[in-house]
């Protein structure tokens, strides 16, 4: 009797010791599971194509095809927020791929032993008010994710702050161009030569600063052009007297060189070389 009493005890207390073993493993588990779903929203915020196609939708930067509109007091309190999905991109940034996270699509809402229960973005920089109207504005933001673990009973909220660009119509009406986390942007530098000429073929030459990796959304560039040299093809050998290149500003990124030369003799034809230089910070 006293055999099969402490062979009892024992045995509760191996049940126990495994139990509690199980719970430790559990918890360990949810609680990796939590570290690895941080860090990859942190991975998809932080890439500006990954961002962009989540919040602003598809298109290209600045150009959604599907703008993603709110009122800015609608979604800036905690009980507030817009809801949103996270999603890969292609390369340009332009489509949506892959959908990562949702709270709305049961299929995307899981985790390892997580399940997101909410994901919005919350424009929470004051609050009861609509943003001015402005063709373009920045604002920090979160993203607020809320989860629950399948061995605990309790929500878990995760914030993301992002930097959201935006355009705001009259009445408050607000627009989602791009976002990411970064605050600053890198600076861009570009330069070149081109030709322009001879008159009678050409007396322009169009140069895209997009094409050479500068931000439409970014600020406005500062942009140079000079005459590097100019050449008067004549069948008397007569010479140039002046030469002159200068721009006209068609939009944000894109310019039009022009240039101008006073030959001696108005039958002949001119060639000018130029240089630009073009710097966005």
């Amino acid at each position: 009797m006293v055999a099969i009493g402490l062979l009892g005890a024992v045995s509760i207390g191996v049940m126990q010791l495994m139990k509690n073993i199980q719970q430790g493993h559990s918890f360990a588990k949810g609680s990796s599971d939590e570290i690895e779903l941080r860090t990859e929203i942190r991975m998809l915020l932080d890439d500006d194509k990954f961002c962009k196609v989540s919040l602003a939708g598809e298109g290209p930067s600045g150009l959604p095809v599907s703008p993603v509109k709110f009122q800015k007091k609608n979604i800036d309190e905690a009980n507030e927020g817009l809801d949103v999905e996270l999603w890969l991109s292609d390369f340009k940034g332009e489509k949506r791929t892959i959908k990562k996270f949702s709270a709305q699509d049961s299929t995307k809402s899981s985790y390892g032993r997580i399940k997101i229960t909410s994901m919005k973005l919350v424009m929470n920089n004051q609050t009861g008010i609509d943003y001015p109207e402005i063709s373009w504005h920045t604002d920090i933001g979160e993203l607020r994710v809320k989860i629950e673990k399948s061995d605990e009973k309790r929500q878990i909220n995760m914030n993301f702050p992002i930097m959201v660009g935006m355009s705001t119509q009259t009445g408050g009406e607000t627009t989602i161009l791009s976002c990411n986390r970064e605050r600053v942007s890198p600076v861009k530098v570009a330069s070149g030569k081109d030709v322009v000429g001879p008159n009678d073929v050409s007396n322009q030459a169009i140069i895209n600063l997009q094409e050479h990796g500068f931000d439409p959304l970014g600020a406005d560039p500062h942009f140079i052009v000079s005459e590097r040299d100019a050449n008067y093809v004549h069948a008397d050998g007569n010479t140039m007297d002046a030469s002159y290149c200068g721009y006209t500003k068609l939009s944000k990124l894109k310019y039009q060189i022009v240039c101008w030369a006073s030959p001696n003799n108005s039958d002949g034809s001119v060639q000018s070389t130029f240089d630009w230089i073009a710097i966005q910070n």
